[in-house]
């Protein structure tokens, strides 16, 4: 590393972990009061689950610490004449934006990581670190998958002897709501079981009622129907693995997100809201590199006196607050279905890319 990219890479980074711990601090405090006010819960618990969530406001920071990092590192380069000197010496406007690329890159990949990788994992976490940590801070639970985003309304799982399909689960109550049993032996359909609803008696044991019950569905003859106001029955799931059925769908890692995307797509399920789950890792990575271009402008003009810095920081407010109410309302955009997640993933970018192509036709052709 020469010594030029050395000192733009010192200057880009010492701002971009200024900007970044700055915001940390200030959205923390805010979490962590609002937490502690709660009356169900210790402080222990409120740090816990703040850590927890907190790169879910990382993903928020990120791309405006980026932005701050170029606008004030070119800012001081430029008003104590480093920048100047840096391009009288040959060192040519390409390399100093290949420069920031790289500064860009590697503060994009961290959060790529983060998000697609170390998040799903603290979520696993959670349960463990925290005790009944989706009834302290169910206001606060992120999105699962539950049968109002499915499109046939249930949710099916298989074991090695039946199907098993049901409407939703109520974790509070043990109830599972709409449940569907279809038996198989030998690779044919033996026996069908529906009921309104079934109650948990203790380990593997359930209770079902206003059963419906179909027999002899693999013979020649026509199947016999038996109605039951209740029925006991032992499946091969407790409680335990009705709550990772319906767990949280953000404590999977990235390639198991696709592959489940993959399975739910193929059964005609409106998979939209987790799309644009999947894809947040990418456009966040990629909204971080070019936040960092934003603001090049000085790199046309060094010798330009740089603005100062009450309008520079009223410049990263106006972005920043422009920045998070389209990620936020684009984001439901996409998970509603009004727009194709790809496309309300790449909105944000798009119009960062324009930007940085009219400020670059502005100026003068990179040398």
């Amino acid at each position: 590393m020469t010594l030029v990219k050395r000192l733009i890479v010192k200057e880009w980074f010492s701002y971009f972990l200024g900007a970044l711990i700055m915001f940390s601090v200030l959205i923390s405090v805010g979490n962590i009061v609002s937490g502690l006010l709660r009356s169900n819960v210790s402080a222990k618990d409120v740090l816990l689950n703040h850590l927890i969530d907190f790169p879910n406001s990382l993903k928020m920071i990120f791309p405006i610490a980026s932005l701050v990092a170029t606008l004030f590192s070119l800012s001081k380069l430029q008003n104590t004449n480093q920048l100047s000197a840096i391009f009288s010496a040959g060192y040519s406007r390409l390399k100093f934006t290949q420069d920031l690329f790289f500064c860009s890159a590697i503060s994009s990949l961290f959060i790529f990581a983060l998000l697609g990788f170390v998040r799903p994992y603290l979520k696993v976490k959670k349960e463990r670190l925290i005790h009944q940590a989706e009834a302290k801070f169910r206001n606060l639970q992120e999105v699962g998958l539950r049968s109002s985003t499915i499109g046939s309304g249930k949710i099916w799982f298989k074991n090695s002897s039946y199907f098993f399909s049901f409407s939703s689960y109520d974790r509070q109550k043990a109830v599972i709501w709409e449940p569907n049993i279809i038996q198989f032996k030998n690779h044919q359909i033996e026996k069908q079981v529906r009921a309104d609803s079934a109650k948990n008696l203790g380990g593997n044991k359930w209770k079902f009622f206003n059963v419906t019950e179909l027999t002899q569905l693999a013979g020649q003859t026509f199947p016999v129907s038996t109605q039951r106001e209740s029925a006991e029955m032992v499946l091969r799931e407790s409680t335990i693995e009705f709550n990772q059925i319906e767990a949280d769908i953000t404590t999977l890692g990235l390639f198991s997100l696709y592959r489940y995307l993959s399975s739910l797509s193929r059964s005609g399920i409106n998979i939209d809201e987790y799309t644009m789950l999947f894809l947040e890792p990418f456009s966040t990575a990629l909204i971080c590199i070019l936040m960092a271009f934003v603001s090049i402008g000085a790199v046309f003009n060094p010798n330009r006196r740089s603005a100062s810095f009450g309008k520079s920081v009223f410049v990263v407010f106006i972005i920043a607050i422009g920045y998070w109410l389209l990620n936020s309302y684009f984001d439901e955009l996409g998970k509603s279905s009004q727009i194709r997640p790809i496309i309300s993933s790449l909105f944000i970018p798009f119009i960062l890319l324009s930007i940085i192509l009219i400020n670059y036709l502005r100026n003068r052709e990179i040398k």
